[in-house]
């Protein structure tokens, strides 16, 4: 039997059982936190260049 063959009979199964796959899956986890409807909140870039250089910068390369 050829791995396409192997995987063309996969395909089936998943096709035929899709349902009963499904159905037994989780659910999340709910998130246990409240936000404040005034607040405002983002994400934003962090400004590295200003940080010194590492102290192992130069045997970095060795």
């Amino acid at each position: 039997m050829t791995i396409y063959r192997i995987i063309l009979l996969e395909v089936d199964y998943l096709k035929k059982n899709k349902s009963k796959l499904l159905t037994n899956s989780t659910t999340p986890t709910p998130m246990n936190y409240e936000t404040h409807p005034d607040e405002i909140y983002n994400s934003r870039l962090l400004n590295c260049s200003s940080l010194s250089k590492p102290t192992n910068d130069e045997n970095f390369d060795k």
